[in-house]
């Protein structure tokens, strides 16, 4: 057997809307299109959705095909796994496949050992030959795609099946976030704006940098904002997760290095264009500004799993430290809970102990 096939599963789940139903089919797309529009989903959180149910309906033929075929036994999570590298590598002819496919009363009627036996085969499983086995975080987000997907498909009177509520999120370790100190956090950004050797590209960079930094971006908030967005002296209206707005002041050292950028940028950009353009004068990917904090990361010796998210961290983490409180800090992160933000408040023991020592009444006593 190739084993091609089984390297690109995923691949081929996010081209090929398949293992389905043609009802099905037209759910999922409707479902896509409301993740999209009415949450706001960035791009790379749909397409993990989409690859997470696509798995589930792939899943769902396979094990069918050998109820079917009589053909379970005790390795059943194996014959799963080459049933699907067979469907994939189109070594199943189409009809056939049809036959296993789940369509909406099948979905309706799967019971919550189904679900749990699903999860099951996600955590014993490899999705690749050389990884390892996914985490209980990707897990926890399978099963919120699949929450998802069944909640729409109810509301919108498709079909309904109340046992997928009932399984329990995975237990996932609470990591606390990972900030720079503010001597890194300046440095990045300096060193951001030497990296690319083509001028308005290296303006680019640093705009963008400094925008997530000041203003405690999401990189798929930054990426998603078009040149009419950015006024001198009005605040910046972004639109977060699930559609949510909110005002943030916009720093005028964000605002200059933004200008610095346009004036250099060889592409003509109009309202509706997007901000920041790569070579081709569309929207920057999210992987381009990876790609430029790891080789800054790199150039500076940092810890490795500082990415450009960590400037959002820092960002709230340096609030917090200059006396900001958590219920602002919350708002202007466009956290939905307050417990989200309250990780911050583990990130700098130093400076809590100090806090506390300038501030409580015992501790100046004490001294």
């Amino acid at each position: 057997m190739s084993s091609k096939p089984y390297k690109k599963i995923e691949n081929y789940l996010v081209i090929r809307e398949l293992y389905a139903h043609p009802q099905v089919v037209d759910i999922f797309r409707e479902w896509k299109q409301w993740l999209l529009i009415e949450r706001n989903l960035a791009e790379n959180t749909l397409t993990a959705y989409t690859i997470d149910i696509q798995h589930f309906f792939l899943y769902v033929t396979a094990l069918n095909y050998l109820r079917v075929e009589d053909k379970l036994n005790e390795n059943i999570m194996g014959r799963i796994r080459a049933i699907i590298i067979n469907i994939v590598a189109g070594e199943l002819s189409a009809e056939k496949i049809e036959r296993f496919m789940p369509d909406t009363d099948f979905l309706a009627s799967l019971e919550k050992k189904a679900f749990r036996e699903y999860l099951a085969y996600l955590s014993t499983e490899r999705p690749h030959e050389h990884q390892s086995r996914r985490s209980p975080t990707t897990i926890a987000r399978h099963l919120s795609s699949l929450k998802s997907f069944f909640k729409f498909s109810e509301k919108l009177g498709f079909f309904s099946n109340e046992s997928i509520y009932q399984i329990r999120r995975p237990k996932t370790p609470k990591l606390i976030p990972k900030a720079l100190d503010q001597n890194d956090a300046l440095e990045l950004l300096t060193q951001s704006a030497h990296l690319n050797k083509v001028a308005w590209r290296a303006k680019r960079d640093l705009a963008i940098v400094t925008l997530i930094y000041g203003c405690g971006l999401r990189v798929s908030e930054a990426l998603s904002l078009n040149k009419e967005d950015i006024i001198e002296k009005k605040p910046l209206i972004i639109k977060g997760k699930g559609g949510k707005e909110r005002l943030l002041p916009l720093l005028g050292i964000c605002v200059e290095k933004i200008s610095q950028y346009l004036e250099l940028c060889p592409f003509n950009l109009q309202e509706g264009d997007p901000l920041f353009v790569g070579t081709k004068g569309k929207r920057l990917n999210a992987i381009e500004v990876q790609r430029l904090v790891k080789k800054v990361r790199e150039n500076m010796n940092l810890n490795g799993n500082i990415t450009p998210h960590s400037l959002r961290h820092s960002f709230a983490t340096h609030l917090l430290e200059g006396g900001g409180d958590l219920r602002s800090i919350q708002e202007l992160l466009g956290h939905a809970s307050l417990s989200t933000t309250q990780r911050y408040t583990k990130i700098n023991t130093d400076h809590l102990v100090n806090v506390y020592q300038n501030s409580h009444p015992r501790a100046k006593i004490a001294r």
